[in-house]
């Protein structure tokens, strides 16, 4: 639970870190799952300026949360043969 709250914590700060519209489109296409066209609709902009504004965003939220470091422990089963640290998931 407690490494629940401090990558919750990470997104957070990362998200703050966003302008409003890219903080907006984030939150509607990757954790609402509208579409372009819906956000773009809900926003009042074209479905491709939607696209662009994503695109820019998650490049940044990726930046941001590696240089805190990694976001998710690597359970045993995502470590590779010769103790290497894979990461199964990938952020955003």
């Amino acid at each position: 639970i407690e490494e629940r709250l401090l990558r919750e914590e990470r997104l957070t700060r990362a998200l703050a870190e966003l302008t409003e519209r890219q903080r907006d489109v984030v939150l509607l296409t990757c954790w609402e799952g509208f579409s372009y066209a819906e956000t773009a609709e809900i926003l009042g902009m074209r479905p491709g300026t939607v696209g662009a504004h994503r695109d820019k965003a998650l490049k940044r939220l990726r930046r941001l949360l590696e240089s805190e470091g990694p976001l998710l422990t690597p359970s045993p089963a995502a470590r590779g043969a010769e103790g290497s640290r894979r990461v199964s998931a990938s952020v955003l």
